[in-house]
């Protein structure tokens, strides 16, 4: 792939031997605006192209295309933000060791550990958990 500078956007080795009559890769084809290209990471779109140097490169979004897919899934089953927390965040279980910023689920209510040394059952008692409305 290439950038053109003309088109401010990409274009394969095809389009500019059949658009333009020239061969990218040619010297003379950075004279017409034509740059090799670092295309954008797999599974990520380029949200904009940068020249670096005697080429461009494509910026990534900061979100992979696998995670664009899920917000437009949560989007089209109307998941909010409160579904989703009560979708992921994992049951309170005595069996395990809680540390400041873990988040759980008890009795339907959602906590945020706030206490290393208050290992006790969530509730609405000030101390080893917080509530997360």
């Amino acid at each position: 792939m290439y950038y053109s500078e003309q088109l401010q956007s990409p274009i394969s080795e095809d389009n500019c031997r059949s658009l333009y009559g020239i061969n990218p890769a040619a010297p003379e084809a950075v004279a017409l605006g034509f740059y090799p290209l670092t295309e954008a990471p797999a599974g990520y779109t380029a949200s904009s192209y940068q020249k670096v140097g005697d080429h461009y490169e494509a910026i990534p979004l900061p979100v992979s295309n696998g995670e664009l897919a899920m917000v437009e899934t949560l989007r089209k089953h109307k998941v909010d933000h409160g579904k989703l927390k009560q979708l992921v965040v994992p049951a309170w279980s005595a069996d395990h060791t809680y540390q400041p910023g873990d988040e759980v689920q008890h009795n339907g209510t959602l906590y945020r550990k706030d206490n290393d040394d208050d290992q006790s059952v969530p509730d609405d008692v000030a101390g080893g958990w917080s509530e997360i409305r």
